[in-house]
């Protein structure tokens, strides 16, 4: 079975909170809607996000 690597989650209410959120974190930071392509990869290290940003709530 395959895991997830590490990562950091944010969940913010707002596109501006967002933003600063992705802007802090820099490139290893990535926002994620649904997430059908993401985990995959993530579990196949094809990417590796040190941060995942919700964007569900916003």
């Amino acid at each position: 079975m395959m895991r997830l690597p590490w990562f950091g989650f944010h969940s913010p209410k707002t596109i501006v909170e967002a933003a600063k959120i992705l802007a802090a974190e820099g490139p290893q930071a990535m926002p994620i809607a649904g997430g059908t392509d993401l985990l995959p990869n993530m579990k196949r290290r094809h990417q590796t996000p040190a941060t995942l940003v919700s964007l569900r709530r916003i």
